[in-house]
């Protein structure tokens, strides 16, 4: 409840529980579960493959697993120039052949 969006779901209509899950952040439907992360977050995730883990359990209770990353609205979405990755990330994965 520390970010906005369960104030702005709750103005457009939706009810929402506070409850602590084991699983995800928020549980939208029996089917729909979804992890938030902020972009720095999001890309320690990724290099910790903390990422992976958290989607693969969602995945075990739910049948649809989301991700919603949030960024500042007046800025550019961008998770780092190509020069900033660390030696972890294979840029093969991420080349289109």
């Amino acid at each position: 409840f520390r970010s906005t969006l369960p104030s702005l779901l709750n103005l457009h209509g939706m009810d929402i529980l506070p409850l602590t899950i084991s699983v995800g952040d928020y549980i939208v439907t029996k089917d729909l579960c979804v992890e938030r992360k902020s972009l720095s977050d999001l890309w320690q995730s990724f290099l910790s493959g903390r990422l992976f883990q958290q989607a693969t359990n969602m995945l075990k209770y739910y049948k649809t697993a989301a991700l919603l990353i949030q960024f500042e609205e007046k800025q550019p979405f961008l998770l780092a120039q190509r020069h900033e990755y660390k030696k972890e990330v294979d840029f093969g994965l991420m080349s289109s052949k």
